[in-house]
């Protein structure tokens, strides 16, 4: 199992890590199912749409996965998390490590 956190890239670089931080406490708070050890891979997706779209893939697929949206702010979701077998990690595998 890997954790993935797809982080939107229309966000200030600043905002990067901690959306990804917030989106894995927010995934952790419903999910129980949790590793000793797991590896952490961070996605980018261009804007909301593309990360909508990631989330919807994830939901279509009954694949467990959080959203993130702050509360501060009007931008919509800005990141979302989720752990996924190895079988399952086909429905990332288009996305780009975040750079």
């Amino acid at each position: 199992m890997k954790l993935y956190v797809i982080v939107r890239k229309d966000l200030p670089k600043t905002w990067y890590p901690v959306q990804a931080c917030h989106a894995t406490k927010e995934y952790y708070l419903g999910e129980p199912r949790v590793q000793e050890h797991l590896s952490v891979i961070i996605l980018e997706v261009e804007n909301l749409t593309e990360l909508m779209q990631a989330y919807n893939i994830l939901e279509e697929n009954d694949l467990n996965a959080a959203i993130f949206r702050e509360s501060h702010n009007c931008t919509g979701p800005t990141a979302v998390c989720g752990i996924l077998l190895e079988e399952e990690q086909i429905q990332v595998k288009h996305l780009k490590l975040l750079s």
